[in-house]
C-alpha cells in the first residue's frame, strides 16, 4: 500500500526527531555523565524523543483506542519538555534549581498529570483533523498544560538572557547557540497545538535541531 506524501513527511520528520534526540542525549551523557548540565539535557532530549514517537503513533494509527492511548502518552511526555528545559537553563547558568519557584510549579504540574493523563480530564478523545487520522482533543487539564508549556519555555529563555552578561564569554556563546537550536525546535513543535484546538492546519514536522552540545 502506498503511503500518502503528507503521512510520509510526518513519519520521516518525527522518526528523525526521535532518533536525533535519543542519540544526542546518549552523546552528552557519554561526554560527562557527572555534569548536572549534561544529565538534565539528556532528560530533556528523552522527553522530546518519547513525545515524538508517541505523537507519530497517534497520528496515523487506524485503531481508535490505541491512538487515544498514544495521544495521551505523547502529550504527557510533552509536559516534561518545558520543565527539563527550564531546569537545564538554570544548570547552564549555574543557579540552584531547588530555590526556583517556577521550576517547582512545573514539577508540580507533572505530578498532577501523572495521575490524570489517562483520563478524559486531559485528553478525552483523539479525532481526525487535517491530514491526521487521530489528533488529541483538549480536556480542561490540557488547556492548563498548554498555558504551563508556553509560560515555562518563555521563562527559561528569560532567565538565560537576563543573566547572559554575567557569564563568561565562552558560556555566553554556548547560551546563544543553545537558544538558537531550541527556538527552531520549539517553533516547529509548538505548531502541534494548533490542530488540537480545532485549527485545521498541518503543523510543521519537527526535527529537533541540535546546533551545539552542552
Amino acid at each position: 500500500m502506498t503511503i500518502p506524501t503528507a503521512e510520509l513527511v510526518y513519519r520521516i520528520g518525527y522518526t528523525l526527531t526521535t532518533i536525533s534526540s535519543i542519540g544526542h542525549g546518549i552523546f552528552v551523557l557519554y561526554k560527562n555523565p557527572r555534569s548536572r548540565i549534561n544529565v538534565v539535557w539528556a532528560l530533556f532530549s528523552t522527553a522530546v524523543a518519547v513525545w515524538a514517537w508517541f505523537v507519530l503513533a497517534a497520528m496515523f494509527d487506524p485503531v481508535d483506542d490505541r491512538a487515544l492511548l498514544a495521544a495521551r502518552i505523547s502529550q504527557y511526555a510533552a509536559s516534561f519538555i518545558p520543565v527539563f528545559f527550564t531546569h537545564f537553563c538554570l544548570a547552564l547558568l549555574g543557579q540552584p534549581a531547588r530555590r526556583n519557584g517556577a521550576l517547582w510549579i512545573g514539577y508540580g504540574c507533572i505530578a498532577v498529570l501523572s495521575v490524570t493523563f489517562l483520563t478524559p480530564w486531559f485528553v478525552p478523545s483523539a479525532g481526525p483533523i487535517a491530514v491526521f487520522r487521530h489528533f488529541p482533543q483538549p480536556g480542561p487539564l490540557y488547556v492548563a498544560f498548554t498555558i504551563h508549556f508556553f509560560w515555562l519555555v518563555l521563562y527559561g529563555y528569560w532567565r538565560l538572557f537576563r543573566h547572559l552578561h554575567h557569564q563568561s564569554p565562552d558560556r555566553q556563546n554556548q547560551i546563544r547557540w543553545v537558544a538558537t537550536a531550541t527556538v527552531i525546535g520549539y517553533a516547529c513543535g509548538s505548531t502541534m497545538f494548533l490542530p488540537a484546538y480545532g485549527i485545521a492546519v498541518n503543523p510543521l514536522p519537527s526535527l529537533f535541531t541540535r546546533c551545539t552540545s552542552p
